[in-house]
């Protein structure tokens, strides 16, 4: 009986680390229902890596349109990479 006594605390910080671990996370992500931060959109940044203010009032096809040319100037910066890696 004494050897039950004597381990009771560590079974009960045992028993407390895992519900202490669901209220923390719990409350890291806010625990009210409202929209989780992986599901709200990345801000879009303009070419100088500053937050494009104007992105989120564009028409779909102007931000269409804008991640082309963001994606075309990515393809040529990859090559240009790619080429000076090559020339070494």
């Amino acid at each position: 009986m004494e050897i039950l006594i004597g381990l009771a605390p560590f079974a009960l910080l045992l028993l407390l680390c895992p519900l202490l671990m669901f209220v923390f996370m719990r409350g890291k992500h806010g625990g009210h229902g409202g929209q989780d931060a992986r599901d709200a959109p990345h801000p879009r940044r303009n070419g100088h890596g500053a937050i494009d203010r104007n992105a989120a009032d564009a028409a779909p096809a102007e931000r269409l349109q804008g991640m082309e040319q963001e994606l075309a100037a990515l393809r040529r910066e990859l090559d240009a990479t790619k080429q000076a890696r090559d020339a070494e």
